[in-house]
This record gives structure tokens, C-alpha cells and sequence, in this order.
């Protein structure tokens, strides 16, 4: 989601506003510090134009690691 934000050129706040959240969620959301229920994830892909499932795919494209950190293990 990060990601998604800075290369919209959105602040926190500014995603905050588009969503109707507080920006301290956004920031936990963010952080890893607070987990959004599906709806707040459907609101999230709908602003960004994506689908929940682009979503998903973008955040475990993040998770995952690269083939050649996989080859270390």
C-alpha cells in the first residue's frame, strides 16, 4: 500500500482523507501494526483502481523472496 501511495504522490493524511480514515490507521496499516478487515482492504484496492486480488498479488509480490534468496536458504 505504501508503494501504491508514494507513487500516486499521496501523503498519509491525503489516503486517510480519500478513504475516510484517520491517518494514524493508515500509518498502523502501514507499519504492520494493525491488520484492516476485508472492507477497509476493498475500500483500499477501490482507490488505487485495483482489485482485492491485485492487491494481494502486489503484497505478496512484497512478502515473497526473490529467487535468489530462495536459492540461498
Amino acid at each position: 500500500m505504501t508503494d501504491r501511495r508514494i507513487k500516486a504522490g499521496w501523503t498519509q493524511q491525503a489516503l486517510a482523507d480519500r478513504l475516510g480514515y484517520d491517518v494514524k490507521y493508515i500509518w498502523e496499516i502501514e507499519q504492520a501494526r494493525k491488520s484492516p478487515t476485508l472492507t477497509t482492504l476493498m475500500s483500499i484496492a477501490a482507490v488505487f483502481d485495483l482489485t482485492l486480488s491485485d492487491l494481494f498479488k502486489a503484497a505478496q509480490r512484497r512478502v515473497s523472496p526473490s529467487k535468489k534468496a530462495a536459492k540461498k536458504i
